[in-house]
C-alpha cells in the first residue's frame, strides 16, 4: 500500500501496477522488465520493486522519472527496516541491506540458501526464512561471523502433561520461544520450506510453510522471559538464562515478580 492509499502489485509479466484509490478505473503501469517476485514501500513513500531480473528498482513518487538501479541475484523478497534501510533476499542465499541514500555497499548478510522471506520484528531485528526449513533472527547491527546460535531455542524449561518442573520439554511444539545473543543469528527450525513471515500485533511472529502449517513464535524478550517463568515454575539458572535469554542480557535472578508457581532452583 502506497503513502497516498494507491495498491501497488507485481506480476509475472513484468509489470507493476498502481490502482486507483476507488478501486476504478485504469492502473498506472511500471515496466520492471522481468518477472516482479517482490514490493516494499520505504519510509519516504517511494516504491522498491524487485524480481528475477536481479535488479531492484526505487521509483520516484510520482512513477516518472529516473529510478535508482540496484543488482541483487534473483530478488525473493524485501523489507524496510527501522532505520529506514531497505533489506532484500535472493535465490543466492543473501541478505542485502542498502544504504538509505541508495548509493555505495551494501552490508551483506549469508543465509546460506535461498531467502523466500524477510520480516521486520518489533524490536528491530530482522527475520529471515528460506527453503533451508529454518527462521534466523539476526542481530540489530547485522550478525557477525562464526555461526548462528542453533541450540538457543525449541524447546523451554518445565514441561507439560505431568512432566516435573526443571525438566526439558523435548517434544515438538507449536509456540516455540527465542531470543538472540549479541552478533550471531538465532535459528527456528520450521521443519520445511518457509514461504512467507510476518509479524503479528502483539509481536508474535508467524511463518508459514510448504507443509501446510502455520507456526507463531514468541520473539520478544520480555514475553520470553515471562514464559519462560511460567513454564518452569521457578527461577532460571544462570545457564538457562545465558541458553534462552542470552548473557548480553542482565540476569534476572528470580521470576517472583511474574506469573509463575516460583521455587528456588536445586
Amino acid at each position: 500500500m502506497l503513502a497516498d492509499g494507491r495498491l501497488a502489485s507485481g506480476g509475472d509479466d513484468g509489470k507493476i501496477k498502481l490502482w486507483p484509490k476507488e478501486g476504478t478505473g485504469e492502473p498506472v503501469v511500471l515496466p520492471q522488465r522481468g518477472p516482479v517476485s517482490s514490493l516494499a514501500v520505504l519510509a519516504d513513500g517511494r516504491l522498491v520493486s524487485g524480481g528475477h531480473d536481479y535488479k531492484i528498482k526505487r521509483w520516484p513518487k510520482e512513477g516518472k522519472g529516473e529510478q535508482v538501479v540496484l543488482s541483487h541475484g534473483g530478488v525473493r523478497s524485501m523489507a524496510v527496516l527501522a532505520d529506514g534501510r531497505l533489506a532484500s533476499g535472493g535465490e543466492d542465499g543473501k541478505i542485502k541491506l542498502w544504504p538509505k541514500e541508495g548509493t555505495g555497499e551494501p552490508v551483506v548478510l549469508s543465509q546460506g540458501s535461498p531467502v523466500l522471506s524477510l520480516a521486520v520484528l518489533k524490536d528491530g531485528r530482522l527475520a529471515s526464512g528460506g527453503n533451508d526449513g529454518k527462521i534466523w533472527l539476526w542481530p540489530k547491527e547485522g550478525g557477525q561471523p562464526g555461526g548462528p546460535l542453533a541450540g538457543q531455542l525449541g524447546h523451554v524449561p518445565g514441561g507439560a502433561g505431568g512432566r516435573a518442573a526443571g525438566q526439558w520439554q523435548r517434544g515438538r511444539q507449536d509456540q516455540a520461544v527465542a531470543q538472540g545473543g549479541t552478533g550471531q543469528p538465532v535459528l527456528l527450525s520450521q521443519g520445511s520450506w518457509v514461504l512467507s513471515l510476518a509479524v503479528l500485533a502483539d509481536g508474535r511472529l508467524a511463518s508459514g510453510g510448504d507443509d501446510g502449517k502455520i507456526k507463531l513464535w514468541l520473539v520478544g524478550e520480555q514475553k520470553l522471559i515471562a514464559a519462560l517463568c511460567l513454564r518452569a515454575g521457578r527461577s532460571l539458572t544462570k545457564d538457562e538464562w545465558a541458553r534462552y535469554i542470552g548473557s548480553d542480557t542482565p540476569r534476572q535472578p528470580s521470576c517472583r515478580d511474574l506469573p509463575s508457581n516460583w521455587r528456588t532452583p536445586d
